[in-house]
């Protein structure tokens, strides 16, 4: 239930939004139907140029908009609805993403069960008729689909995600100005300085993904230079590559087994799927390595994938 506005909401919903008028009407409908008796707010904030505030403002009027004059990165966004939250817990979730009617009291169950202040969960495909939408659902997801095991973790995903805000206030450490992989840093760092994260899988969203095909593609691109820069700035697990980069040509094999590894052992199902899509996703991984490559070589890749500016490290700015 939302909060009445004369009370100190017990969870704050921090949704960063670029661009999202397609999905934010679904993602808002989910949360305003969360089946919960704990007070909630919720923050959408905005740096893009479509409709998206302007829904926001005359559908969800519960919904506190932080609108941005330009463009920010996820990280740089959810750091303003950190900073503007009231609820001793915070949730995070993609304005791609529609979450489970029992979303937040999972994770709240999960915390007090496993006695952790930072739990993320599961996400379900969106698109599993199309088979562009299942290959970027596989590539980017196999580690969290809702079959796989209960587990702790050295990283979490930023898009379903409950953390006690205790946790940045002892800390001190936020999310950086990367446009990816700045959940993987943050969870990182986290873990170096003691905190524990759980994966529950019963903490689940559903993400709607990607369905074109060259748009799929130059993301993954994003996705693998990121996560390549990731390692040059971090002592975060896979820095070998930095010193035997021939192992890069690897890659797409690499992250075909174990994403296979990971499938079969969450649901045969999913694995018949993901065989379907087999060819797609081979191409996906090679745009994928392709840019990993390019970021731990510490080159840039062209503007037109959408990377333009050169991220900074910034976990410590409050």
């Amino acid at each position: 239930m939302p909060y009445l506005k004369d009370e100190t909401p017990f969870a704050s919903i921090v949704i960063a939004s670029y661009n999202s008028a397609k999905t934010i009407r679904r993602c808002l409908q989910s949360l305003r139907e969360l089946q919960t008796a704990r007070t909630y707010e919720t923050f959408v904030v905005d740096s893009g140029n479509d409709a998206t505030a302007d829904i926001v403002r005359a559908e969800f009027p519960e919904v506190q908009l932080i609108k941005l004059a330009k463009k920010t990165p996820p990280g740089a966004a959810r750091n303003l609805g950190i900073r503007r939250a009231r609820g001793e817990l915070l949730a995070f979730i993609d304005s791609d993403c529609m979450a489970d009617p029992d979303w937040l009291d999972q994770i709240v169950r999960s915390m007090e069960e496993h006695g952790v202040n930072i739990v993320y969960g599961a996400l379900k495909n969106g698109t599993p008729w199309n088979p562009v939408g299942t290959t970027a659902f596989y590539i980017e997801f196999n580690e969290f689909l809702p079959g796989s095991r209960r587990r702790f973790s050295q990283i979490f995903l930023g898009g379903n995600l409950g953390i006690r805000k205790s946790v940045f206030e002892r800390h001190g450490v936020y999310y950086n100005d990367f446009v990816a992989s700045e959940d993987t840093l943050l969870a990182w760092e986290l873990v170096q300085r003691g905190e524990k994260i759980l994966f529950d899988p019963l903490v689940r969203v559903t993400h709607i993904n990607r369905t074109a095909l060259l748009p799929m593609l130059r993301h993954q691109v994003v996705l693998g230079w990121y996560s390549g820069r990731a390692r040059r700035e971090s002592n975060l697990y896979g820095r070998m590559l930095l010193r035997w980069r021939g192992l890069c040509v690897f890659l797409p094999a690499i992250r075909w087994l174990r994403a296979s590894m990971r499938i079969v052992k969450a649901s045969v199902w999913e694995y018949v799927k993901f065989l379907s899509v087999m060819p797609l996703y081979f191409l996906a991984s090679i745009y994928w390595s392709y840019g990993f490559m390019k970021g731990i070589q510490d080159r840039p890749i062209p503007e037109w994938y959408g990377v333009n500016s050169e991220p900074r490290k910034r976990t410590t700015a409050k």
